[in-house]
Parts: structure tokens; sequence; C-alpha cells
């Protein structure tokens, strides 16, 4: 049983070293102390989950896909924005690609589910609402505005 603990406890340690370096090296050490309390998921006035933010900046990963529930785009720009864009199209959830695929007009309205944490920066009003109650005070805003600058963590 004690080696079925220590497997346990190694394993968990690994994977908190990693958590750490990728943190780390994305420029954002403080992100590993978010605990998703979710007291920021429904501030933001466009329906972007914030801590797919921080999820993304713990992982070093600007193409993560993170919750984005009420972007509206044409059908076009969201094709040009990401192809596998998750979209809410009649009710159904599909990705860009399998939309056009149906042959849903490119004109056509469609609202956004999941898009890439970089991409999903560019939406961002920049108001600040998932600051202000997040309990340990992370500035997330700081990795939305290096996303949106060039689409990567700045160092």
């Amino acid at each position: 049983m004690r080696k079925i603990n220590l497997f346990c406890y190694l394993v968990i340690a690994v994977f908190l070293a990693g958590s750490v370096a990728a943190s780390l090296t994305s420029g954002y050490p403080w992100s590993i102390a978010c605990y998703n309390c979710i007291l920021c998921k429904h501030t933001c006035p466009i329906g972007i989950d914030p801590y797919g933010f921080v999820k993304a900046a713990i992982s070093n990963e600007p193409d993560l896909y993170i919750e984005a529930s009420s972007i509206r785009l044409r059908l076009g720009e969201a094709a040009e924005l990401d192809p596998r864009l998750s979209l809410k199209v009649d009710e159904s959830e599909m990705t860009v690609q399998t939309a056009l695929a149906k042959g849903i007009s490119p004109d056509s309205e469609v609202t956004v589910l999941r898009m890439r944490a970089k991409d999903a920066a560019k939406f961002c009003p920049l108001c600040g609402n998932c600051e202000k109650p997040c309990p340990v005070a992370l500035p997330i805003m700081k990795i939305i505005e290096d996303l949106k600058d060039d689409g990567k963590f700045n160092d």
C-alpha cells in the first residue's frame, strides 16, 4: 500500500512541477495560483470564460480552446479566424468546417461556443470585470492584453 501511495505522490509532484515550469515559461508564474473558483466566469459581458485565459497561461498554450458563448460572427468571418472554431448553428453544435460543408451560407450569423484563447482575446473589451471578483487578485487582464497584442504570451 505504501508503494502505491508513494507512486501517487510522485505522479502528483511531477504533474505540479510540469505545470509550474509551463507557467514560468509563459511569463505568468502567478497563474498557477488560480484554483478555478469560477467567480469570474459569469462576469464577462461577451461570455468569455476568463479561467480559459489563465489555463492557457498555465499551460503556455495560446491555441488552447476556451469557452466564448456570446460572440456572434458571420460564418465567413469565423472561417477566416479559425476553421476549427466551435459554433452553434440552428441549435446544433458544429465546427466552421462542418457548417460550410453542410452548405450554410458564409453570410449566416452564428454564435461562437469555443475558440482559441488568442482569438478570444481579440474580442475582449478589456473591461476588467473578470479581475474584480477574483479572491486571489490575479491580473487576468495582463494575460489578455499580451494575447491581444500578438497572439502570444510575452515573457
